[in-house]
C-alpha cells in the first residue's frame, strides 16, 4: 500500500465540506470507520492508508455525481441514508 500525501488529504476534506456531508455520512457511504475520517481530516495519522482513502475518494466522487445531477433536475440533494 502506498502513503497518501497531506495534500490529498487536505484535499479530501475540502471536497466532504464542499458538499456539506459529514463524517459520519462520509465514513458510512464510503464503508469505513468513523475514526478513519477523523484521523484523515486532522491529518494526525503520519501514514494514511491508500485503500481507506481511495474508498472515501470514491464516495466523495458518487456525491459529487449525484449533486451535479441533482442541480440539473432542479431538486436539492439529500444527507439521507
Amino acid at each position: 500500500m502506498t502513503d497518501i500525501t497531506r495534500t490529498e488529504v487536505a484535499r479530501l476534506r475540502e471536497r466532504r465540506l464542499a458538499l456539506g456531508l459529514t463524517q459520519q455520512r462520509l465514513a458510512q457511504l464510503a464503508d469505513c470507520s468513523l475514526s478513519s475520517v477523523e484521523l484523515l481530516d486532522r491529518g494526525l495519522t503520519p501514514r494514511h492508508r491508500s485503500d481507506v482513502a481511495s474508498r472515501i475518494d470514491a464516495a466523495l466522487a458518487a456525491a459529487e455525481s449525484g449533486r451535479r445531477k441533482s442541480d440539473h433536475s432542479g431538486s436539492a440533494p439529500t444527507d439521507a441514508p
